[in-house]
């Protein structure tokens, strides 16, 4: 997969903050290309005390089932289970009302059941209430230097994209209950409080 993909990594454990400080640092300093960047070497170095999820629409192994190439998706994702642990990844699941989001979730499910990982379920968020959508839309035309009238301007397929409640999720995932709970349970694995407090400041 030549092309940029997106891939979800949450620290579990102080090494795993420090692993995912060093990769967000090298995308910056070595990688960046309009948007920093990371390659799979560079991520195997540091996958110690890491969560992955196997991403949004725009990762890797949800474009390959796009395209109808079950079987590269399933390396993929196998490739990560290997890196991370069977217990550090998992297959991810979203729903936005896009269009081809159902393929996509059939796709994902059969890999987490043909290689055994858990399901989790999440919402891409970029605004915090539905009524945000349209002002979100007039910031998305100032990045991209176009105007609200621009049919051809980029935009999001829907106004699905907002910060969802504990119950909104469990609503669109109550077809899939194991997608929703894994989400708490991956979040209650992500607890840095105890190690920060063990970390002394300069003055």
């Amino acid at each position: 997969q030549k092309e940029n993909c997106h891939l979800t990594v949450l620290a579990r454990s102080f090494e795993g903050y420090q692993n995912l400080m060093a990769l967000s640092t090298k995308g910056f300093l070595e990688g960046y290309y309009y948007d920093p960047r990371i390659d799979k070497k560079l991520l195997a170095e540091h996958a110690k005390g890491l969560i992955v999820l196997s991403g949004c629409l725009n990762s890797e192994v949800s474009r390959l089932l796009s395209q109808g190439e079950e079987a590269k998706a399933r390396q993929v994702a196998g490739w990560h289970q290997e890196v991370f642990g069977k217990d550090a990844y998992f297959m991810e699941v979203q729903s936005h009302g896009l269009p081809e989001q159902p393929k996509v979730t059939e796709g994902t499910l059969g890999i987490a059941r043909a290689i055994g990982a858990p399901v989790v379920g999440t919402n891409d968020s970029h605004y915090l209430e539905p009524a945000h959508a349209r002002a979100h839309e007039v910031l998305l035309c100032i990045q991209t230097s176009t105007t609200v009238r621009d049919p051809n301007r980029w935009r999001f397929a829907s106004d699905q994209f907002s910060l969802k409640s504990a119950e909104e999720m469990r609503q669109v995932f109550k077809d899939l209950p194991e997608a929703y709970r894994n989400t708490l349970a991956v979040a209650e694995r992500c607890n840095l409080e105890l190690e920060f407090g063990k970390i002394h400041l300069p003055d």
